[in-house]
């Protein structure tokens, strides 16, 4: 027979149906946060595209949009605005059309942006991992700027997902952290990486060449970065400290390339957000 810690209580208290948490805890006017990248929270999102049609005058902030993103739909135009701090294929057309939009800012500044209440946050959606022994969700494989919108919000909902890894580092959320659980199981948002073009090519091969053995790099996400991650086979001993990971930096830990031994901080770590 197993038995119920005093967490684990409290934790089924809070497991609802995704409509259910929405109907009782998004209202008009609110300002909501929806998790980053490969971290979407896709089921409440689906969820969230069924109810837009009853609320008015909503705000929507977000970092980097993969996956299913109703709020840049130009249906949606009269009931809610996006505003994101990233410009991505899903949201790009939006912001040209001025149906969304874009706030530049540097990564590292949005959390205070959050904790400082200059973009309050009225309801957070985002993705996590089953609960540990402990109580402890992992956020997994998105972090970044998740954790002040966790901190600051008025309320949170997750999506428990089993799919979603337990990754090491900064990435933990106690259950009690969190107002409501909606468990959905489902495959997470992937990002594909772009196909290899010759002018991206040649200019990678310039740009290795300003990159001496030993580095530490900073690598943002498209193409032609993505050809510079490939074109860096022959480098040695290279750090990273960077927002994101892709699978490039995975193919350069693999060969040896990427071991952080020459890093001043965070010695033999890579060190990202999401």
């Amino acid at each position: 027979m197993k038995y119920l810690t005093n967490w684990q209580i409290s934790y089924q208290k809070r497991v609802v149906d995704a409509s259910e948490a929405l109907n009782v805890y998004l209202a008009n006017g609110d300002r909501i946060f929806i998790g980053t990248g490969c971290g979407e929270p896709q089921h409440l999102l689906r969820e969230l595209r069924a109810v837009l049609p009853e609320y008015q005058e909503l705000e929507f902030v977000q970092g980097l949009s993969l996956g299913l993103n109703p709020v840049a739909e130009q249906c949606y135009e009269r009931r809610c605005r996006l505003r994101s701090f990233f410009v991505s294929g899903e949201t790009r057309e939006a912001i040209q059309e001025g149906r969304a939009d874009y706030a530049p800012v540097y990564q590292s500044r949005i959390p205070d942006l959050f904790k400082k209440g200059f973009v309050p946050i009225d309801l957070a959606l985002i993705q996590v991992s089953p609960p540990d022994q402990h109580g402890f969700c992992s956020l997994g494989v998105s972090v970044d700027i998740v954790k002040a919108a966790i901190k600051s919000a008025r309320t949170v909902i997750a999506q428990v997902n089993r799919y979603m890894p337990r990754v090491l580092g900064d990435t933990f959320v106690h259950f009690s952290e969190i107002d409501v659980f909606v468990e959905q199981d489902e495959p997470l948002v992937e990002m594909i990486l772009p196909t290899q073009s010759a002018v991206a090519e040649r200019i990678a091969g310039y740009v290795i060449k300003l990159i001496e053995d030993g580095s530490t790099i900073q690598v943002g996400m498209g193409r032609l970065l993505n050809s510079v991650l490939v074109n860096l086979k022959d480098k040695k001993d290279l750090g990273v400290h960077s927002e994101f990971l892709s699978d490039a930096h995975l193919h350069l830990v693999k060969a040896g390339v990427i071991t952080g031994k020459k890093k001043s901080i965070h010695k033999g770590k890579m060190i990202a957000s999401f």
